[in-house]
């Protein structure tokens, strides 16, 4: 089968349709093609960018090479904006700014002038000046004599910063602080309300801890005085002051010598361990003039803050524990040197008789070194006289309650079946001992972080007023105490 076409030539028309199907193939063709083309745009449009900006900031770096070798800038038109100086002087020399903007300071750049629009104008505050200046603040105002500054800065028309203490808490400190600039020329104050946790507290100076020793016996015990040591320096940590440690002993050292090193020192305040110290001695600390904390005893005629432990309170309550559990008249081990501590204590102890209905005559005291060695051979002398005993005893302090333990134990008694012994103090070998002594634990910590607290308000306060605090002994039960 044939047809004629336009041509006149004959076309052979195929059965499976061949001819039609060449129309969408040439489609195809070309959106393939177009794709192919967008995608070359696509990598090629970036890249002459690209090239175009280098060469832009090639053109750049010659024109400012060019500026700075000449001494001129070349203008975008060709011309010169700035001529170099003709009068002799420096080529080199600033370029003045341009018409209608203010000028910025010394040794201005060149290239700022030919690309203005890249940099942020200075400021005049921003600009170093040669001339000398003096920053006015003044702190913890307003005060009376806020008047008086404000009407002299106001005369000369001086600018000043103020630090303004803000209200006052419970606590008396203070829990916000205001920073106020106050322009004399436009009479206007800018004040800003800082909180008192964002501030930070810069002290100088040291807290000294001197430990006075009048005959070595009390204090040799060297863990007692650690422990009042790490409560005072974690309070003093908060206050971000020093503490430093001086050692005293009334038999070798001169008195005079400790206060010539206290007045070169940075010494801001002093906690006087005072277990062993005499009147006399203290009452010459304090004529130092220093902020000063009496520890570990008091004095009724010196006005000084003392922090020390209730000694008579903590007698009483062990020498009722002993009448209570044992049923019997407790005898007393007393030390044979006398401070002021066990002399509250056996206060305490002879209370606790008389109020239990009890004779004090009838008391089997006997008197021990106050130390664990020291102790323990008194009483082996004492046992071996063939001297009466007690049934029950409250001594003085630990060392002395464990000496005679053992010199008792050593001696064939039993402790607690025979006879029973509560100590005082709470040192670290009463746990340790076999038994374990039952005893009155003074918590050291906590009065050497109170002593700590109390001084450091004593040397922010003007008006310092003096106070006896007493701190509570509490019993610790363990097993050398055993009833009948």
């Amino acid at each position: 089968m044939t047809e004629r076409n336009t041509t006149g030539q004959p076309q052979v028309l195929k059965k499976d349709g061949s001819r039609l199907k060449k129309r969408p193939f040439r489609v195809e063709k070309l959106i393939q093609r177009a794709i192919t083309a967008a995608l070359v745009l696509a990598v090629l449009i970036p890249t002459v960018l690209a090239i175009e900006l280098e060469a832009s900031l090639v053109r750049i770096k010659a024109e400012l090479s060019q500026a700075q070798q000449s001494g001129g800038v070349p203008a975008a038109d060709g011309e010169e904006r700035c001529q170099p100086s003709t009068g002799g002087g420096d080529p080199g020399e600033r370029l003045p700014a341009p018409s209608g903007q203010r000028d910025s300071g010394p040794e201005r750049p060149a290239y700022q002038d030919l690309y203005p629009e890249l940099y942020a104008q200075s400021h005049e505050w921003n600009t170093v000046s040669k001339e000398k200046v003096c920053y006015l603040t003044f702190d913890d105002g307003p005060s009376a004599r806020t008047p008086e500054v404000l009407e002299i800065l106001e005369r000369y028309g001086v600018k000043a910063t103020f630090f303004v203490v803000g209200k006052d808490i419970a606590s008396g400190s203070t829990d916000t602080m205001m920073v106020a600039t106050y322009d004399v020329t436009n009479q206007k104050a800018t004040v800003m309300s800082l909180p008192r946790d964002t501030l930070v507290n810069v002290r100088s100076g040291s807290i000294y801890i001197i430990s006075y020793k009048t005959h070595n016996a009390i204090l040799s015990y060297t863990p007692i005085f650690n422990e009042l040591y790490d409560g005072v320096r974690g309070e003093r940590q908060k206050e971000n002051f020093t503490v430093k440690m001086m050692q005293f002993y009334e038999k070798v050292d001169v008195l005079e010598d400790c206060f010539s090193d206290l007045r070169i020192s940075d010494c801001k305040g002093i906690i006087l361990m005072g277990t062993e110290i005499r009147q006399e001695a203290c009452q010459r600390f304090l004529s130092l003039g220093y902020p000063t904390i009496l520890l570990d005893t008091y004095f009724d005629s010196l006005d000084c803050t003392s922090v020390l432990i209730n000694n008579s309170q903590g007698a009483y309550l062990a020498a009722n524990y002993l009448i209570g559990i044992t049923g019997r008249q407790p005898g007393y081990l007393q030390s044979s040197y006398s401070i002021p501590n066990f002399i509250q204590r056996q206060e305490g102890y002879f209370k606790a008789i008389k109020e239990n209905g009890m004779s004090p005559s009838r008391s089997v005291v006997h008197r021990l070194s106050p130390s664990i060695e020291a102790a323990m051979a008194d009483m082996l002398e004492i046992i071996d006289r063939n001297d009466t005993l007690a049934g029950c005893y409250l001594a003085d302090n630990d060392m002395i309650a464990i000496g005679a333990m053992k010199a008792l134990m050593l001696r064939g008694y039993k402790v607690p079946e025979d006879i029973s012994i509560i100590g005082f103090d709470n040192i670290s070998e009463s746990k340790i001992v076999e038994p374990s002594l039952t005893t009155m634990d003074v918590p050291r910590h906590y009065i050497g972080k109170t002593a700590a607290k109390l001084l450091i308000e004593q040397i922010d306060s003007k008006v310092a007023h003096t106070s006896k605090v007493e701190i509570a002994a509490r019993l610790v039960k363990r097993f050398s105490v055993m009833g009948v």
